[in-house]
C-alpha cells in the first residue's frame, strides 16, 4: 500500500539511509527533493556524492549551469566522498568561458577531500586541462579522466590513490605519465586508454630503471602506443597490452610471477616477440589474442591452462 499524508514511510528513515538513496541521483534531482517537505528542505546537502551531468549548446544553458554548481558547492555541509564532472560544451566559446569555472569547481572539491573523483569534459574543438590541484590531493583514492590533456606539472603526491584510468588524455612526453605513475606509491589498478604524447622520444636507461609499482595488480595498456617500462608491471595478476607499441628490441622483459590473466593487442608482431613474452609467464592461466597479426598472418581466440605450454612448444619448434 502507498504511504499518503502523516503516513510517509520514507520521510520517516534515518538521514543517513535517505543521503544512500539521494547518492544514486543526479545532483540536480538530489537538490529538487528539498521542496517535498520540510523534512527534506537541507538533507540534501549533507549527501556525500555529488553527479553534475551536462550537455550544453548556448551561453544561458551555460550560465545556469555554473550557478547551480556553484550553489552546490557553497551549501555543502560534508566532506565529499565521490564527485562526477561530465560536460559536453558544444562549442570552443563556450569551453573557453566554461573551463575556469570547472577548475574552481574541482579545486573546490580538492580540498573538500574528495576521496573518488570523475572528469570527462569534452568539447568538439578545445582541450580541457587537468587541474594541477589534482596531483597533491591526499584523499584520492579513484581518479578517472577522459578526453583531457595533462601537461606543466613537475610533482605528483597521492599518497593514496588506488585506482587511476586514463582515456584519450595527452601528455607532451612519455616521462610526463611515468612521472604520474611514481606519484602513485600504492597504485592497485592502472587503466591507460589510447594515451597521446606530443613527442615520441624513447625512455633512458635510468627512466626503464626508475618507476616501481609494486603494488599493481591490474593493468590495461590497450591502444597505447608509447616506450613503457615492461619492468613496472612485473607485479600484475590481469594485462591488457599491445606488445609491439611499448616494447623496445633492447628492452629487457622481467618475468611475471602473478600473471595468470593476459590479453595481447597486435597489428605487425613476430612470433618470436610472442613466445618471448609467454615465456616470462610461468603461472599464466589464460591468454587471448586480440585484432592480432603474427608474421603476417591474423590471429585471435584464447588459450587456458596446458595449451599455453603446448603452444609455446609447438611455435618454438
Amino acid at each position: 500500500m502507498l504511504s499518503t499524508g502523516h503516513d510517509d514511510v520514507i520521510s520517516s528513515l534515518p538521514d543517513a539511509v535517505l543521503c544512500h538513496i539521494l547518492s544514486f541521483l543526479e545532483t540536480k534531482e538530489v537538490v529538487a527533493t528539498s521542496v517535498l517537505s520540510k523534512r527534506w528542505t537541507r538533507l540534501w546537502d549533507s549527501v556525500p556524492l555529488l553527479n553534475f551531468f551536462a550537455e550544453l549548446s548556448d551561453r544561458e544553458a551555460s550560465f545556469r549551469f555554473n550557478e547551480f554548481v556553484y550553489s552546490v558547492l557553497l551549501a555543502l555541509k560534508t566532506s565529499i566522498k565521490r564527485c562526477t564532472f561530465d560536460i559536453l560544451y558544444d562549442n570552443y566559446h563556450l569551453a573557453h568561458l566554461g573551463f575556469p569555472n570547472v577548475i574552481k569547481w574541482i579545486n573546490a572539491v580538492v580540498q573538500c577531500g574528495v576521496e573518488r573523483l570523475y572528469i570527462y569534459i569534452e568539447s568538439y574543438d578545445n582541450i580541457f586541462k587537468l587541474p594541477i590541484s589534482i596531483l597533491s590531493c591526499k584523499t584520492l583514492v579513484v581518479l578517472d579522466i577522459s578526453t583531457l590533456t595533462a601537461k606543466g606539472f613537475s610533482s605528483v603526491r597521492l599518497p593514496s590513490l588506488k585506482i587511476l584510468r586514463l582515456n584519450e588524455t595527452n601528455f607532451l612526453n612519455v616521462q610526463d605519465l611515468l612521472l604520474l605513475l611514481a606519484g602513485c606509491p600504492i597504485l592497485e589498478e592502472l587503466l591507460a586508454l589510447h594515451l597521446e604524447f606530443d613527442s615520441d622520444d624513447s625512455l633512458t636507461y635510468q627512466e626503464l630503471e626508475s618507476l616501481s609499482l609494486n603494488k599493481l595488480r591490474i593493468a590495461n595498456l590497450a591502444g597505447t602506443i608509447c616506450h613503457f617500462p615492461l619492468k613496472a608491471l612485473h607485479n600484475v595478476e590481469l594485462l591488457d597490452i599491445e606488445i609491439n607499441k611499448v616494447y623496445r628490441s633492447f628492452d629487457d622483459i622481467s618475468t611475471f610471477h602473478n600473471l595468470t590473466n593476459l590479453r595481447l593487442y597486435s597489428n605487425n608482431c613476430n612470433m618470436n616477440l610472442l613466445v618471448k613474452v609467454l615465456k616470462h609467464c610461468p603461472n599464466l592461466q589464460n591468454v587471448e589474442l586480440k585484432q592480432c597479426h603474427w608474421d603476417g598472418r591474423r590471429c585471435y581466440g584464447k588459450l587456458g591452462g596446458s595449451n599455453i605450454c603446448s603452444a609455446v612448444s609447438f611455435i618454438t619448434t
